[in-house]
């Protein structure tokens, strides 16, 4: 190898390495990786974990949940926020009824153009709803929805799934942080 291009592979390394490193949050009994690649200023703040809340499943039938989470804030005021939540007892991880309710709260807040797609996030089966509007909605003109199952079991020859874990990541960063958290993310039981 030539000592020019010795130089330039050296150079190379050293500006991948400080356009971004891969960031490590531990959430309670998880830990959290992704790499967001860019040189824009973040910071990262642990929200107090909620522990043993009880959630109504349907009538006379409740689950409790411990939910860990932290907020991604960047310097221009856009975030998003990582969520784990854990149930006690296996829960419905149906994706359609998901999909239907998130639907339903956008538009309730008056989002207007939604799209949402499947795609693999942390080698998971995913799911990531995009919202698009007016500029004077709660959240801004661009908001995202995506979750997934850490161990979601779909039932053979039926239509449902259920879980225990269950992995949300919802905000208004731009879509290429988007799609480069959702890329890098990683949620492992540590």
């Amino acid at each position: 190898m030539s000592r020019g291009a010795l130089i330039l592979a050296l150079v190379l390394v050293m500006v991948t390495g400080a356009v971004g490193a891969a960031e490590k949050v531990g959430l309670g009994p998880y830990e959290v990786q992704f790499d967001l690649n860019t040189t824009e200023n973040y910071t990262i703040k642990l929200n107090e974990p909620q522990m043993g809340e009880e959630r109504e499943i349907e009538p006379d039938r409740n689950n409790s949940v411990n939910l860990y989470s932290f907020l991604l804030a960047l310097e221009d005021g856009a975030g998003a926020t990582v969520s784990v939540m854990e149930w006690l007892r296996f829960t419905d991880a149906t994706f359609m009824e998901s999909i239907a309710l998130q639907r339903l709260m956008y538009e309730c807040y008056g989002y207007a153009n939604l799209s949402g797609y499947y795609l693999d996030i942390d080698g998971h089966q995913g799911y990531l709803m995009i919202a698009e509007g007016d500029p004077s909605l709660r959240w801004g003109e661009r908001n995202f929805a995506a979750w997934y199952w850490l161990d979601k079991i779909d039932i053979s020859l039926g239509v449902v799934s259920y879980g225990r874990t269950r992995v949300g990541i919802t905000g208004n960063i731009s879509s290429e942080l988007t799609e480069r958290l959702l890329e890098t993310i990683r949620v492992m039981r540590a």
